[in-house]
């Protein structure tokens, strides 16, 4: 399932984990941006970039390595999708 805050005009050029889709791309392997291997850029915090595959669906947070700062505090929790009742109210 799609993420809500998932639009398409905040995207981030980063390798999905799980789906591995950019393998057969010369210009991803090349270190480019192309127009089909982009993820949903859903959140950022410091150096932490929160994404989401538009092909396979998986979310997870992928460290940049640009900047300074440790893990985050709670970082392996993913946000909860779809949200919980209370949260709505």
């Amino acid at each position: 399932m799609r993420d809500p805050d998932a639009v398409v005009v905040r995207r981030a050029w980063v390798h999905c984990p799980r789906c591995t889709d950019h393998t057969s791309c010369q210009s991803c392997e090349a270190g480019h941006c192309c127009e089909r291997h982009w993820r949903f850029l859903l959140e950022s915090e410091g150096r932490y970039l929160f994404l989401q595959c538009p092909r396979c669906r998986y979310r997870w947070w992928h460290d940049t390595r640009f900047g300074v700062g440790g893990r985050l505090v709670g970082m392996a929790d993913l946000p909860g999708f779809p949200p919980d009742e209370a949260q709505v109210a």
